[in-house]
């Protein structure tokens, strides 16, 4: 549902996400993704966020189309579940 919300607006109106970017700022000097509100946006127009909190470590990915989603989350930080969430993407993107 969270994720859905990217497609739907549902909560917040599409001006939400609308807002959460508009001042994204690239994430290194001369590239294509940005990052604003917690929310990288990838020149390939999907959405993600990642993030790590009490040994736990976590990637959500947002399909370009905003129809498909992706979340792993590991109990261990010697994992990296972004490289996992994009070993995955060929399956559901």
């Amino acid at each position: 549902r969270w994720a859905d919300n990217y497609r739907t607006g549902k909560l917040g109106g599409p001006q939400l996400l609308e807002q959460q970017l508009a001042g994204a700022m690239p994430t290194e000097p001369g590239g294509s993704d940005r990052y604003g509100a917690g929310i990288y946006l990838r020149a390939n127009g999907m959405l993600d966020h990642d993030g790590r909190w009490a040994g736990f470590v976590t990637a959500f990915h947002i399909s370009k189309d905003r129809h498909k989603s992706l979340t792993v989350s590991c109990n261990t930080e010697d994992q990296d579940p972004a490289a996992i969430a994009d070993a995955l993407a060929p399956l559901w993107a």
